[in-house]
């Protein structure tokens, strides 16, 4: 039906159709839209109005990069020495290695009884990401414990002597100095959550068949890893992500750190602050 007809130079019913149309119109609009939108206004008014609380603003406030990095900083001294006092309770001989001082220390029942001074020290740029603010503590504690260790040099060398065949002959023989041996250090430890500890000594090699056995040493631990790589494929695991630290240390400290640790030991981090 076309009403135009009607309408047409007919103001009293254009107004009066206008009206009827708009009042379902303002019915719906008002509680719908114009009465939030002028409570929320009301609101934040009363809010700009009021005075706040310094504590709250505070607490509510995103911390800056310096509050964020305090904190991180504290966990880790947290979680340092809570595995330090897991580990003095225990009777027998730890390691504590501190990135942050850059010392790497034995103990025994909490108390040092060797101090060796890192050189230089390179970390695996996942640690960070690991241990971040939620999982940091859950990271560094408990104390790490060693699962698997290598190293260029024997656990517990053996010397074999002659024995005198007569007293003029022992006496000859008691005189004698044992040479302490001559050989490089390099060894890894391979602890739980996923950490490898690599050592090495900050001399250069003291000869040729010293340096191809590092060769062979770092072949044969690449070669480990991609075996356990191959064999977790096989059985349709994904293979984790190392986690490593290479610590460098003289060879005197890494060759007594080394032979002084225990079958069963506990090792406490303390990771360098965050930059």
């Amino acid at each position: 039906m076309n009403l135009l007809p009607f309408f047409k130079n007919r103001l009293a019913a254009q107004i009066t159709f206008i009206v009827v149309f708009l009042i379902p119109v303002v019915m719906v609009a008002i509680p719908l839209v114009f009465m939030p939108v002028f409570n929320a206004g009301v609101a934040m008014k009363e809010s700009d109005a009021r005075p706040r609380s310094p504590g709250l603003a505070a607490g509510i406030a995103a911390p800056d990069r310096e509050s964020a990095e305090e904190l991180i900083a504290i966990g880790i001294e947290e979680a340092y020495v809570d595995a330090l006092l897991d580990l003095a309770r225990k009777d027998s001989v730890m390691l504590s290695i501190d990135l942050r001082d850059s010392v790497v220390a034995m103990l025994i029942k909490g108390v040092p009884v060797r101090k060796c001074p890192i050189t230089h020290f390179r970390m695996s740029r996942a640690i960070p990401h690991a241990a971040r603010v939620d999982t940091l503590h859950s990271f560094l504690y408990p104390p790490f414990q060693l699962r698997k260790e290598w190293a260029t040099i024997p656990k517990a060398p053996i010397r074999i002597m002659n024995a005198p065949k007569d007293t003029i002959e022992a006496e000859a023989m008691a005189g004698q100095e044992i040479p302490i041996e001559d050989n490089d250090v390099h060894f890894t430890l391979e602890f739980n959550r996923n950490l490898t500890v690599l050592f090495e000594q900050e001399q250069p090699p003291s000869s040729t068949s010293e340096f191809r056995k590092k060769i062979k040493f770092d072949l044969e631990r690449i070669f480990t890893e991609a075996r356990a790589t191959i064999r977790g494929l096989k059985k349709k695991r994904l293979p984790e992500h190392k986690l490593w630290i290479e610590v460098t240390i003289s060879r005197e400290d890494a060759k007594a750190i080394y032979r002084a640790l225990p079958t069963r030991l506990g090792m406490a981090l303390r990771l360098p602050n965050p930059s």
